[in-house]
């Protein structure tokens, strides 16, 4: 999937900045290498699923069924997606 999105930087005057799905997807994996943070595949699908979807405005979006451990790993990286984005954030955005 190659969408890009404008999302704006904290900064005066406003930048524009295009990004892509995959260079989210590059981020997070740069982001789990450089912290050596193992995780499943589902974990890491959900980090990127949140950040996709802040950033393009997408859906939540249920991959998993309720339940089931693959959807709490998604859901749990999902919640660590937002620790990820206040960190970009706070060093001025992506």
């Amino acid at each position: 999937m190659n969408r890009s999105s404008a999302l704006r930087q904290n900064s005066s005057p406003q930048k524009v900045v295009r990004i892509t799905r995959s260079e989210i997807e590059q981020m997070v994996d740069a982001y789990l290498r450089d912290r050596q943070y193992l995780c499943s595949a589902e974990y890491r699908l959900g980090m990127i699923d949140l950040l996709c979807q802040r950033i393009f405005g997408s859906g939540i979006i249920a991959r998993f069924k309720r339940g089931t451990a693959e959807a709490d790993a998604h859901w749990a990286g999902m919640e660590h997606g937002h620790v990820l984005l206040e960190e970009f954030a706070h060093k001025g955005g992506f």
